[in-house]
């Protein structure tokens, strides 16, 4: 071997003046210089052709001749460990060398300016601590590796027994019922649990459950059997040519026959609603546009029977005149129906099959409710589930059948995410091959795969326990195909790095092991903490679904690294020991050590075709992609400007971007539930009964609801109930106040309804207003009530009710009222008028007030005259007294959940609040704290949420880039490529966003959440790159070029194969969140790879650092320069070896 060791400081001749004279000649500047650069070319030259060399950079600027002198004794036993034979051009240098090495000239020397010893003396301390503490470290690496490749066996058994132990503690938790796997597939706690839109729906909704509510008249009595209506089934008929007319004899004979066949189901029968006919309890009929013809209005009129459907015509024309059949009618037809004298037409039909509550067994609709809400799922399910299902792909004649119902649906949903989460299966299956086809190896693959399963289990007890998050839902299921990719992308850094430390012909196995684990971890550690930094950004996300993930995914990219270099190292040694033909180096007679120097004589093992394949890979990426198309001096350019062009347009797009105005859709089309929500979107407008309607409470009596001691992931939580103590229905001017604001919303100007949204019935043309206080004034004033007490006088009442009328009125009762009991102290009188009211004197089976309002208002026990009167409890809830603790006026609005706009909905929900603020404000203290909300759907909270996920996204890719740069910059040690990383990380993030107006989306709510993990996917392959060329022993940056592709390229490529593989398989989900994230997955991972192989590579091929610019050392030595002297001179030394 051949070696040249060169020494040039540049700056000798302002040290030296002229030159420097020594016994034997003068070395001037341009003497030391003209030698370097001929040297540089020579092994310039030299380094195109051949792999093996070393070249050591030490900075110029900081270190003086006493700390070169200490380099140069360093690079003196580096030659003598490599047995450097040196040339003619180092002896002819040798004693210019010495003079720097002892660090003394002699006294002859001119214009010799001294050199501050004390405090070099005090910065090679600091070094000196440094060396030690990075040369313990590397000694631990050492005993480490040392101890894989000496107790092969033992440490394997080490590994395996780790990772089997993270299944069986979660088997041991598991079967003690500890709730490791808290998993909830039914829901998406996308909420904002502290906001007031969330809480004030929870207030109203869980209040029936606080204990001190007694006065809840629909809980108060017994309910007959199934007279609730509850779990509507929505059927839509279409004829299969979309152009026909569904209303035709034939169509409505098919609609007949399906629908008795829903009817007479027996598991129908046992849940179906119930009326009463003929003193008699039967199933109620669907409510159909089939009964006009069927008889059941036949007392209106005979011409509603025509079971043959001979006179349809004639008969719809009637019905539209009846003011009762006006609003079956319009549900019945789409809003673009033809009903003419002489013409029907409907590309739609629309029926509705009703469920009752209380089952039998239970005393009331809310009387165990979750437990009655199971079973009615599990007949319904099981009624109708696979029935109606043939039905949509079949249809029934020439109609095409779609259906709606929430437990089918949820029930649809659970089932599904099951079967897609087996398509996970998939994905394990393309990354075992092609780690098989990788590594040539099943040992190696089977474990593997073994590791990247059982870190699951790993990560979840992290998750779970020590972080106690107590949930798992759907998004968690996104984590199994995020980890498959990036697991086997660690696996592929670390074998492939193992297959090129081979040419470095090591003398044993454990050097080979060691310089692998060194090289290999730092890699993995750079992109796993980047990745899992960019994925725990998302966890100060306050929705739930998407903070839980985040923080779960960062923990199993995390935990996947620790296994990976734990586990893994020990799987390859034993690979090479048992079960490849490695030969171990042992000292023999062809090996030698003379003074210390050891060299090796390893053969080279046999090469199997994956060997041969994966050098040919890495040759082509040092020589034909590196040279021909990176570092090309016209294609890189016209790379550049392709890629500013894309930027410009996807910047374009990205600034389009706007919120999607459509509510987020679980199904993807060609799906029942898909069909249906569009044709109810497109074909119906929703009736002011419809489930799907938008009602507005305004609620007194209470507050936002206390979540205080709720776990900070328990979304099913429901808190505290919380009362406005100041609210009395008792107090002067309240009962007014309210009644007043009922009369001025019932009485808005048409743009003042339209301002609102207040719906108008069919029928009469009123705004659809359901107010308590104005139907209680309605029936006191109405009623003919008897008073015994005044010789059966007829008397009217009229609200305010004053404390004399209600004793009067309870007068008229004085089997239930016993008024001999009242003290002075009680005056809770309206309470007992209201009880009055609702249960009809006493008879409240006989009252419609009574069912349609009881359920807007509850109050607590008021001990001042308790009575256990039995007959009492019909009127009272149980309790003499009760006191009155909220109530709610409800509007029915024409705006329906599934029809909701952002914008619009955000319009509307702002014309509420100032309009509820005005109306309050001047009203007496005990009723002026009313608020507004949407307790049935939470459709405000929902406005809320869609918000905070377009504002996440923004902060994820925020903060996921702000966090990124940093760690790049630490993790490579060099800012310069920290900031063209990140900046080719931002410009993938900026194609990624543009990418989804491109293409005809919006910033929806599985939009705005793939956008918050954007950064923590692309990452991965930037960094590779970026740690690859750091790590570059090369001064210039086109020989650094090659270094990184030729050594990272090959995993980078592999590592992006395997993750495109897994979330390919995503693209055969049913729930269209998975396959959305499958097709953004691709493309993420589609642009992070040609980004980092293509722009990162060009971008530092043309201004990458060479040398040791850019170093975070030289930032450091930029203030420990001010230790030094004005005047010390720079130096440069190079040390160049050729082998």
């Amino acid at each position: 071997m051949n070696s040249t060791f060169y020494i040039a400081p540049p700056g000798l001749k302002n040290d030296l003046g002229k030159g420097y004279k020594t016994n034997e000649r003068v070395y001037s500047q341009e003497d030391v210089f003209s030698k370097r650069q001929s040297l540089n070319r020579q092994f310039d030259n030299f380094e195109h052709e051949n792999r093996g060399f070393l070249e050591v950079f030490l900075n110029r600027n900081s270190l003086n001749f006493e700390k070169q002198s200490n380099f140069l004794n360093y690079a003196f036993k580096r030659a003598e460990t490599y047995r450097m034979i040196k040339t003619e051009e180092f002896k002819e240098t040798e004693h210019l060398q010495d003079k720097l090495k002892n660090g003394n000239f002699k006294e002859n020397s001119e214009h010799i300016e001294s050199v501050d010893s004390k405090k070099p003396e005090s910065n090679l301390k600091k070094k000196d601590l440094c060396n030690k503490i990075s040369s313990t470290i590397t000694r631990l690496g050492a005993v480490i590796c040392a101890f894989y490749v000496n107790r092969p066996k033992l440490a394997f058994t080490v590994g395996l027994c780790i990772q089997i132990s993270l299944v069986f503690t979660t088997a041991g938790l598991y079967i003690f019922d500890y709730d490791i796997f808290p998993y909830d597939f039914t829901q998406v706690p996308l909420n904002l649990e502290m906001d007031s839109t969330k809480l004030r729906a929870d207030a109203f909704n869980f209040v029936v459950e606080d204990g001190r509510i007694n006065l809840q008249p629909v809980t108060a009595i017994s309910q007959g059997e199934r007279n609730i209506k509850a779990a509507p089934l929505e059927l839509v008929y279409r004829c299969k040519d979309l152009k026909k007319n569904v209303i035709t004899a034939k169509n409505l004979k098919s609609i007949t026959e399906l629908e008795k066949e829903l009817f007479l189901n027996p598991m129908y029968q046992r849940v179906c609603h119930l009326m009463n006919l003929n003193n008699s309890m039967v199933c109620s009929p669907p409510m159909s546009l089939i009964h006009l013809f069927d008889g059941t209005y036949r007392s209106i009129d005979p011409v509603f029977y025509d079971p043959d459907f001979k006179n349809i015509t004639s008969v719809l024309n009637l019905a539209k005149n009846i003011s009762e059949l006006r609003p079956l009618l319009a549900f019945s037809f789409d809003k673009n129906s033809v009903l003419e004298n002489n013409r029907i037409f409907s590309t739609h039909l629309r029926s509705l099959l009703f469920a009752g509550l209380p089952l039998h067994g239970y005393r009331h609709a809310e009387d165990r409710k979750n437990e009655q809400l199971l079973s009615l799922k599990k007949y319904i399910v099981e009624g109708f589930g696979k029935l109606l299902a043939d039905r949509y792909k079949s249809g029934v004649g020439e109609l095409n059948v779609f259906y709606m119902n929430l437990e089918l649906f949820f029930n649809a949903v659970e089932k599904q995410v099951i079967w897609d989460l087996l398509l996970a299966g998939g994905s394990l299956v393309f990354i075992f091959c092609f780690i098989w086809f990788q590594t040539g190896s099943l040992w190696i693959t089977g474990w593997a795969i073994f590791s990247i399963i059982t870190n699951f289990f790993g990560a979840n007890l992290i998750y779970r326990i020590i972080l106690d998050f107590r949930y798992i839902g759907i998004f968690h299921v996104l984590s199994v195909f995020i980890i498959l990719g990036i697991g086997a992308d660690d696996v592929f850094v670390f074998y492939n790095t193992w297959k090129l430390m081979e040419n470095e012909k090591f003398n044993c196995l454990q050097k080979h092991l060691t310089e692998t684990f060194r090289i290999a971890s730092g890699a993995m550690f750079v992109t796993s903490l980047t990745t899992a930094v960019a994925f725990f950004a998302s966890a100060t996300s306050p929705l739930l679904g998407v903070s839980s993930f985040g923080v779960f995914s960062g923990i199993l990219v995390m935990v996947n690294f620790c296994s990976v270099c734990i586990f893994f190292p020990s799987v390859v040694v034993n690979y090479h020991y048992y079960w490849k033909d490695f030969h171990l180096c042992s000292k023999s007679n062809n090996q030698s050590v003379i003074n210390g120097a050891i060299e090796s004589s390893t053969k080279d093992a046999p090469q199997d075709d994956m060997t041969k394949m994966f050098k040919n890979v890495v040759k082509w990426f040092e020589t034909s992609y590196s040279v021909n198309f990176v570092l090309h001096n016209k294609l890189r350019w016209v790379v550049l400007l392709v890629f500013f062009a894309m930027s410009v347009i996807f910047l374009v797009f990205a600034l389009k971007i706007g919120p999607d105005e459509e509510m987020v859709q679980v199904w993807p089309k060609g799906t029942n539930w898909y069909d249906m929500r569009q044709i109810k979107l497109k074909s119906f407008t929703e009736m002011g009964g419809g489930m799907d309607v938008i009602r507005i409470y305004i609620v007194w009596g209470l507050k936002n609801q206390n979540r205080k001691d709720c776990h900070f992931t328990d979304f099913k939580c429901k808190g505290k109930t919380v009362f406005d103590e100041d609210f009395d229905m008792n107090k002067n001017g309240c009962q007014a106040a309210i009644l007043n604001f009922c009369r001025r919303l019932k009485n808005l100007s048409s743009h003042e309804a339209e301002k609102l949204a207040i719906r108008r019935d069919v029928a009469t043309g009123e705004l659809e207003v359901s107010c308590f206080i104005d139907e209680m004034n309605k029936y006191f004033q109405s009623e003919q009530i008897v008073s015994r007490k005044t010789n059966f006088k007829r008397i009217n009442y009229s609200i305010p009710l004053s404390k004399h009328d209600v004793i009067s009125l309870m007068e008229t009762l004085p089997n239930i009222y016993n008024t001999s009991i009242l003290s002075d102290d009680y005056h809770h009188y309206f309470e007992v008028a209201l009880g009055y009211w609702l249960s009809n004197g006493g008879y409240p089976k006989t009252n419609f007030d009574y069912y349609k309002y009881a359920s807007y208002m509850g109050g607590s026990l008021d001990t001042t005259s308790p009575s256990k009167n039995s007959t009492l409890s019909l009127v009272q809830g149980g309790r003499y007294g009760n006191k009155l603790r909220y109530v709610a006026v409800v509007v029915n609005t024409t705006i329906s959940g599934s029809t909701l706009r952002y914008k619009q909905g955000n319009e509307l929900y702002e014309n509420w609040e100032n309009y509820i603020v005005t109306e309050t404000k001047d009203m007496p203290v005990t009723c002026k704290n009313a608020f507004q909300c949407t307790p049935e759907w939470n459709n405000w909270h929902w406005l809320k949420v869609q918000q905070e996920l377009m504002s996440s996204a923004r902060k994820g890719i925020v903060i996921g880039l702000c966090l990124a740069f940093p760690v790049l910059i630490l993790a490579t040690f060099n800012w310069i490529i920290g900031v063209i990383a990140t900046a080719v990380i931002g410009l993938i993030t900026l194609g990624v966003v543009g990418l989804i107006p491109l293409v005809g989306w919006q910033l929806g709510v599985l939009e705005s959440i793939n956008l918050t993990l954007v950064v923590g996917l692309s990452v991965d392959y930037v960094v590779h790159l970026a740690d690859g060329y750091v790590r570059s022993l090369h001064f210039k940056r086109d020989h650094r070029v090659r270094f990184m592709l030729g050594h990272v390229g090959m995993s980078v490529i592999a590592g992006a194969a395997t993750t495109i593989g897994a979330s390919s398989f995503m693209l055969g989900s049913q729930i269209k969140f998975f396959l959305q994230f499958g097709i953004f997955m691709f493309c993420t991972i589609s642009f992070a790879i040609i980004y980092a192989l293509v722009l990162f590579c060009v971008i530092v091929g043309v201004i990458g650092p060479e040398g040791s610019n850019g170093s975070l050392k030289n930032i450091l030595c930029c203030f420990k320069k001010k230790t030094h002297d004005k005047n010390q001179p720079n130096e440069d030394i190079v040390l160049v070896n050729k082998i």
